[in-house]
């Protein structure tokens, strides 16, 4: 367990997996989720690939949280 932000996934390697995925067909979805197996918002770069799925595809993303960092200054981004 940790409270440190990192990136634990390279947000290239996120994404050709998540433009794979939309490419294979899939066509019927109403919102793209990212949740993770820890606090998603510890992932420094959350915002560069929410920013990136909103670019690639017209659906909101949502984001499932405990909501602990929300209080922080600084959430989203480089760190």
């Amino acid at each position: 367990m940790t409270n440190q932000r990192q990136e634990f996934f390279n947000l290239q390697d996120i994404l050709e997996e998540f433009k794979s995925y939309i490419k294979s067909g899939v066509s019927q979805f109403d919102f793209v989720t990212i949740v993770g197996e820890g606090e998603p918002l510890l992932y420094f770069r959350i915002g560069e690939l929410i920013k990136s799925i909103k670019a690639y595809v017209e659906k909101p993303v949502a984001v499932i949280t405990n909501g602990a960092l929300l209080s922080e200054k600084k959430k989203q981004g480089k760190s």
